[in-house]
């Protein structure tokens, strides 16, 4: 089945699928609505839709270095690097978790980054809370640690790739 994945760029006509797919997650992620949406796509987010027979099925939000992407932990990355595309959220859904979705996104975009001469991916992920899926799942892809950032009791892992 996974060879029937898809990949495209985000239209307006996948608001409502998106924010439908945000809110099954929301408390791995952060709140989006039609608002937030629309303020993070002038912010430069770039987004990229997953579709099995035409039906949405997973999402992938970014942001290239020099964005106006008002992230704390966006701003940490674009403080230390450039020519980086950082990875704000991935969103697969849950009908159609475990068939390689997450990875196929991945590969898609490690493809389209270095082709446009990004040198890094970089991604948080909780490390307090511990969300050790998608840990174990960033460092089977090869991030690695490039440093930590804390906010009240929530704590962070700074994770790079390097493209090139």
């Amino acid at each position: 089945m996974i060879d029937a994945l898809g990949f495209r760029d985000y239209t307006d006509s996948d608001e409502s699928d998106l924010l439908q797919l945000n809110e099954s997650v929301v408390a791995l992620t952060s709140p989006l609505d039609a608002k937030r949406l629309q303020q993070l796509r002038s912010q430069g987010c770039i987004i990229t839709v997953a579709t099995i027979s035409d039906a949405t099925v997973g999402m992938m939000m970014c942001f290239t270095d020099g964005s106006d992407y008002d992230s704390v932990n966006y701003r940490w990355f674009n403080e230390r690097l450039r020519q980086f595309v950082y990875i704000d959220r991935v969103v697969v859904a849950e009908a159609h978790r475990g068939i390689g979705a997450g990875q196929s996104f991945y590969r898609h975009l490690k493809q389209k980054a270095a082709a446009a001469g990004h040198h890094w991916l970089a991604a948080e992920i909780n490390s307090v809370p511990p969300n050790t899926g998608s840990l174990t799942f960033h460092r089977k892809q090869g991030f690695v640690e490039a440093g930590s950032q804390t906010s009240g009791a929530k704590t962070v892992s700074m994770q790079l790739f390097g493209l090139q």
